[in-house]
């Protein structure tokens, strides 16, 4: 748990901009633009049979 509070804490400020939401009920794909420097990505929710998150996908550039 301390590593992970450590990367967070170095990670610095990130300003995360919503573009575009696209949700047909089992899925949902969030475009959002990242600063510094300005990238665009992807986030695709997937939902289970019982409704719940059960996957997230990540499609950019981002150095993290």
């Amino acid at each position: 748990m301390d590593g992970l509070r450590a990367f967070y804490a170095n990670a610095g400020p990130t300003a995360v901009q919503a573009c575009a939401v696209t949700d047909d009920g089992v899925g949902c794909a969030l475009e959002y633009n990242v600063d510094g420097p300005p990238q665009a990505g992807l986030a695709v929710f997937e939902r289970g049979t019982d409704g719940l998150l059960a996957a997230v996908r990540l499609y950019d550039d981002i150095t993290r």
